[in-house]
């Protein structure tokens, strides 16, 4: 079959903006389940959650109602400069405030525990309407910048790649490749060089399948399903090592790019949305098996680790697979340090001009900056071991150190406008090629969904980075297969219009 024939599955005509709001993905279901939270959520508080967490709960609930709002506002647009806050603020939302909500109303009495020289147990409503708060800051900071930025997003004309297919299995390959040879540097079990490139190339390539996602509709079907299979064995690999972020990563983009800008019907896209929903949780408690039984995590005894997860239900706690993913991605590290800074602890002392040299000497390979060191955090109970532990200072819990709520209304402000310079960014390519935004946004994407991990310099170095790998990894493919986005006509948006899958 020609090529064209795949194409004209996926583009078919100009979309206006109107037309593309209305078949972006938010339906009336979304709108109905938004607003039955915002009427039932505050009644279910007052009901259900102790009266001495209920304040906790409520300011956990307008921060969520917050993000919501903004998130379906931006999802209309409908374009990739729009889909920078979209991919930030749901894991930095569900991190902060998702998970105190959930806590609140099913295990008031949860706790979390820092586990240097012996068990500290914490709380995770301590200090609960001081963390909100913090929370609630940051957001209007940060959101203040971010929707400025994007006020007249989705009314300019943006144009559109008129053969997507070639394009689509450069970027596939490239993801692909990436994804296997840093699974194969684990099975060398290699500490040195090849392992610290496959690295570097994973963590910053492997958004590429955004792309994929994106143009699925392009691909014959043959082709899809192979690339279904390798996605679900890369998956599997790494769960037996237990790299559980690594093998969500290898299909995050992929999805996010099915759910936001391919062509499936909305019908296909909700089906996919509610399996994610349920699978999500599910596989965040099984793929701990290797570790729970085994106490170790790596790719040794390959096999037998495969075996291992066969005994899932003997590995799972007591829990919910809700609340074990949500425990999962709660900030511990964060949460501790504003609850404890100042008053156990002192804030993080800071010379501004230090700062700034910082930020710069940091971009240097192999530079750890005095302000991303995660040493600090043995003061605070965590135990750090490199290669072995995952305790996150968080980004919240970098901001705070460096000063309490001016800190966090300065880094809001200031992750703020780095948004808005990536937001420029692809808004200046989307106008020159579809193809240069699409590559770009793949390459910030990951880096963006992982943010409020990191420390703030932490995050502007890895950002940096990305944006250099971005320009590079678009040169490399306008060189070897052209640049299809610059010379096809252009269109209102980037949201193709919806049609039922056949």
């Amino acid at each position: 079959m020609d090529t064209a024939d795949y194409d004209q599955d996926y583009i078919a005509e100009s979309v206006a903006p109107s037309q593309a709001a209305s078949s972006s993905g938010i339906d009336k279901l979304v709108k109905a389940a938004l607003l039955a939270f915002i009427i039932l959520m505050p009644v279910v508080i007052v009901l259900v959650v102790p009266r001495e967490f209920r304040a906790t709960a409520f300011l956990a609930f307008i921060n969520c109602t917050i993000v919501a709002l903004v998130l379906r506002h931006l999802l209309l647009k409908g374009t990739l400069a729009a889909m920078v806050p979209v991919i930030f603020l749901p894991y930095f939302t569900a991190g902060w405030s998702i998970s105190t909500l959930y806590f609140a109303i099913f295990y008031p009495y949860q706790a979390y525990y820092a586990v240097n020289e012996g068990q500290i147990e914490i709380s995770f409503f301590d200090s609960g309407v001081k963390v909100q708060m913090v929370v609630l800051v940051f957001l209007l900071s940060y959101l203040s910048v971010v929707l400025t930025a994007l006020r007249r997003e989705g009314t300019r004309p943006e144009g559109r790649i008129a053969n997507p297919l070639l394009f689509t299995y450069a970027a596939t390959s490239i993801g692909l490749g990436i994804i296997f040879f840093n699974a194969l540097s684990k099975i060398l079990l290699s500490e040195g060089f090849f392992r610290y490139v496959a690295g570097a190339l994973f963590n910053y390539f492997w958004g590429l399948l955004f792309i994929t996602g994106a143009f699925i509709k392009t691909i014959p079907r043959i082709v899809r399903l192979l690339i279904f299979s390798l996605l679900g064995m890369a998956v599997l690999f790494y769960t037996i090592g237990n790299a559980r972020g690594m093998a969500i990563f290898t299909v995050a983009m992929f999805l996010f790019g099915i759910l936001f800008f391919s062509a499936y019907s909305k019908k296909t896209k909700a089906l996919i949305m509610l399996c994610l929903l349920v699978a999500f949780p599910m596989y965040v408690m099984v793929s701990n098996t290797t570790r729970a039984l085994t106490g170790d995590i790596g790719f040794k005894d390959f096999f037998y680790r495969l075996n291992l997860l066969t005994e899932w239900r003997s590995a799972t706690a007591d829990k919910s697979a809700v609340a074990t993913t949500l425990g999962r991605l709660f900030h511990m590290a964060g949460h501790s340090i504003v609850t404890r800074t100042p008053s156990d602890l002192p804030y993080h002392p800071l010379s501004p001009l230090g700062f700034v040299r910082e930020m710069a000497v940091s971009l240097v390979p192999g530079h750890i900056s005095y302000y991303t060191a995660t040493g600090l955090l043995l003061d605070y109970g965590f135990r750090i071991i490199p290669g072995v532990t995952s305790v996150e200072v968080s980004l919240i819990g970098g901001c705070w150190l460096l000063g309490g709520w001016i800190a966090i209304i300065v880094g809001g402000l200031a992750i703020g406008f780095f948004h808005w310079w990536l937001i420029k960014i692809l808004q200046r390519a989307s106008q020159i090629s579809k193809m240069k935004a699409f590559v770009y946004f793949s390459v910030y994407a990951p880096i963006l969904l992982w943010a409020t991990n990191h420390q703030p310099i932490l995050y502007w170095r890895i950002m940096i980075y990305a944006m250099v790998f971005a320009f590079v990894i678009y040169q490399i493919l306008r060189f070897t297969i052209g640049d299809p986005g610059r010379d096809a006509p252009s269109q209102d948006n980037f949201i193709v219009m919806e049609r039922e899958d056949v």
